[in-house]
């Protein structure tokens, strides 16, 4: 197998990734938590494909209720 033929088999892939983790973390950053919330998925996001993949399977639901549950501590504190 030549370089050129390796570089097309790998391309989307690295493509498909990128666009993975730069959704992930704008998904992230999107949130309404404190980032000291946040942070523990930003490495995650770094491992290869797998990591926005659980992102997105697992980390948004509890990002999601944990946002949820501080809302409506910030509404009960004003």
């Amino acid at each position: 197998m030549d370089t050129r033929t390796l570089i097309l088999i790998l391309a989307p892939i690295v493509l498909v990734n990128l666009i993975l983790q730069i959704v992930a973390v704008v998904s992230i950053a999107r949130k309404n938590l404190p980032w000291g919330q946040k942070w523990f998925w930003l490495p995650l996001l770094l491992v290869n494909l797998l990591g926005p993949i659980i992102y997105f399977v697992a980390g948004s639901n509890i990002l999601d209720e944990k946002a949820a549950e501080y809302q409506e501590t910030q509404g009960r504190n004003q």
